[in-house]
């Protein structure tokens, strides 16, 4: 390797790791729904997914249909026996094995992913994504 890619290497991965360090000190240790990411889903996904017991379309994203489930609002699930959708609180969607919130909210490209939040509103930026992943990795713990 020679002395010039030796430290592009080396200084892109200081680059890197410098990056990953500012949006880690915004991190909580231990997130959880009632302390972190319901206020992430209070500003960013409840206009659609759920604010009192709704699901709306929004007229000015690319998705204008209502979701057919998700109330983002609250971590509990209230389906009666038999009902499979609109009904399943955010903790249906964090089951072992379900990576649909993790595949949407990082707008992944793949099929079936629908990015959230859709389009014109912003995708949730670096800080919001690490809680969000330390809260999955975690357990998606309640309280």
């Amino acid at each position: 390797m020679s002395k010039n890619s030796f430290l592009i290497t080396l200084l892109a991965s200081v680059a890197g790791f410098g990056l990953g360090a500012c949006s880690i000190q915004n991190t909580p240790h231990a997130p959880t729904f009632e302390s972190d990411i319901k206020e992430i889903t209070g500003s960013r996904c409840v206009r659609c997914h759920g604010a009192g017991g709704h699901l709306n379309g929004d007229p000015k994203a690319a998705l204008t249909y209502p979701p057919f489930d998700g109330f983002f609002d609250r971590m509990e699930d209230d389906c009666t026996d038999g009902a499979t959708t609109a009904c399943h609180g955010l903790a249906h969607y964090t089951l072992p094995g379900d990576t649909r919130l993790h595949d949407n909210i990082h707008q992944l490209k793949k099929p079936g992913v629908i990015p959230m939040p859709p389009a014109p509103s912003p995708p949730l930026t670096s800080d919001q994504l690490d809680i969000f992943d330390l809260w999955l990795a975690n357990g998606a713990p309640a309280q």
